[in-house]
Order: structure tokens, then sequence, then C-alpha cells
């Protein structure tokens, strides 16, 4: 019985230096968290997104847990498809997104910006953040993809109609529709296949009418000299 006591206490020794040398783990004194600062964002066919999100560390994690979070954003269509990752420091984007999708991270925002919008980009974005010692957290909100903002023709006589989309806000919650401001354009530069301006027009009466007066001239003359020879 001496000799299992003894064993024992010593097993016990070992155990915490054991303990004493092994690097200390820190535990996250609270878990992260991660909220996503648009709901229903709106953008059209060919333009840009803007997809913010908040997020907050737990206090007390060591330098080598923050370097280690890991951001992974996901497009939820159909099954969770990634979009990217930040990961160790290193940033990777996936599959249809790469070339079109960048990651923007300052102090507790990370935003995502989506160029070349379709329609099929539409749906549900998540972030989520995964911190060592800490179950995964996530955030979501939602992108609507509308047609790009076309402005209706002006039936404008001789001249171009030319168009302008004012109060037209894309990226940014709540969605403006567009509001077209379409005026008739003169002038008396000519392309090829454009139409004929009012300016041009006036020219070209103006030089018939010189030559009309001319023949006209020209046909009173001679009958004035025919009249004289008789």
């Amino acid at each position: 019985m001496l000799v299992t006591v003894t064993v024992s206490v010593m097993a016990i020794f070992a155990f915490g230096q054991a303990q004493d040398s092994a690097p200390a783990e820190t535990t996250p004194s609270s878990p992260p968290t991660v909220d996503a600062l648009f709901t229903n964002l709106t953008t059209h066919v060919d333009g840009e997104a803007w997809l913010p999100f908040t997020y907050q560390l737990p206090e007390g994690i060591s330098v080598a847990d923050v370097r280690k979070a890991v951001y992974h954003v996901y497009r939820l269509q159909g099954g969770r498809n990634d979009v990217g990752a930040i990961e160790n420091g290193i940033t990777r984007y996936y599959g249809e997104y790469e070339g079109r999708v960048r990651f923007q991270v300052e102090e507790g925002i990370l935003t995502v910006m989506l160029t070349n919008i379709q329609h099929s980009d539409q749906g549900w974005y998540e972030l989520e953040i995964r911190v060592a010692g800490s179950l995964p957290v996530l955030a979501k909100g939602y992108l609507t993809v509308v047609d790009a903002p076309v402005c209706p023709a002006l039936n404008c006589l001789n001249s171009r109609s030319i168009c302008t989309v004012e109060g037209f806000s894309t990226g940014s919650e709540p969605y403006n529709p567009p509001n077209c401001t379409c005026e008739c354009a003169y002038t008396s530069n000519f392309k090829p296949g454009s139409e004929v301006t009012v300016p041009g027009v006036l020219v070209g009466m103006f030089l018939l009418g010189i030559l009309l007066a001319i023949v006209v001239i020209v046909l009173v003359m001679k009958g004035w000299g025919i009249r004289r020879s008789v």
C-alpha cells in the first residue's frame, strides 16, 4: 500500500511538472460576434455591390489566435457555395468569384466587394468567423439584383436624344430607382449613321437658296439679252 501511494504522489508531481513546462493556452472570455450591416441590398446588372460585415474578436485571446482566425464568405444558393476566405493571413477567392470579388478588412469591419454583377449573383451572403476555443459565429444578408437602368428614348426631330440618370443609388440601402432626364440635343457634328441635325438642314437650305437665286439671275439676264437683240 505504501508503494502504491508513493507511486501516485510521484505521478501527480510529474504531471504537475509537465503542465508547468507546457505553453499556456488562452481561452476566450467570450465568443466572437459578427453582424451584417445590410439586410436587403439592391444593385443592378453589370454594377457593383459592397457587402459590409462588422465583427468583434473575443478579449483575452493571444496574438497568434488572432492571426489564425478564419473568415469564410459563402453564398447560400442550393447549399453553401464558397466565395472566398481569409486564413492565417492569406486571402483566397474561389470559382466564378475569382477576379470579381475582393475582401477589404479594417479593424472590426470586413467588406465583400463584388463586381460585374449578374442576375445569378442574387441571394444570401454569409460570413463565418472561427476562432480557436470558440464555436463558429455566422451573419448573413441578402443581395437583390435588378436590370440595368434604361432611360426611355425621346422622339427628337432631326436631333439626338441624350439622357442622364440622376438619383440612382447602387450598393446602398434603401434602393433608389433611376430618375431619367432626357432632352433633345442639336449639334452640327455629323457622324456616320447619325441623324441630320437642324443646323445642318439650315445650312443646306441656305446654300440651295443661293443656287436658285443664281439660276434665276442667269435666266433673267438671258431673257433680257434676247429682248434687246429683237
